[in-house]
């Protein structure tokens, strides 16, 4: 083999292995760029999730806890009734000509009757 050749063929050798090495030294950066963008964008996404959620629960709360707080009193109204109402049907077969309430279950009726109701009773 000729000299000349064998050069040749060595440089051509060595330029493509500094090309190949180049390349994948080039696609490894990029992967791990990618990895790392991929990350970092998943790590905001997971963020922004999170601030999101924890912002919609506090505007829910804040627009369903009064509304939370009038079902609870309601109920609580409800279960006075429904007290007095057991306590009244208990009492009216007996002898008594009226059933006996306590004062705290007139004032929990009276604060459930109509304002044109009492005014009409006075």
């Amino acid at each position: 083999m000729n000299a000349e050749l064998l050069l040749t063929l060595l440089a051509t050798l060595v330029t493509l292995t500094i090309g190949v090495g180049t390349w994948l030294n080039h696609r490894r950066a990029n992967e791990t760029t990618a990895a790392k963008v991929e990350a970092e964008i998943g790590h905001s996404v997971v963020e922004d999730y999170l601030l999101l959620d924890r912002r919609v629960s506090e505007l829910v709360e804040q627009k369903l806890g009064p509304l939370r707080e009038e079902v609870a009193q309601l109920r609580h109204r409800e279960a006075q009734w429904s007290r007095i109402l057991r306590r009244v049907w208990a009492q009216w077969p007996k002898e008594h000509p009226a059933p006996e309430l306590e004062p705290d279950e007139l004032q929990a009726i009276e604060s459930t009757l109509p304002p044109g109701w009492l005014e009409e009773r006075s």
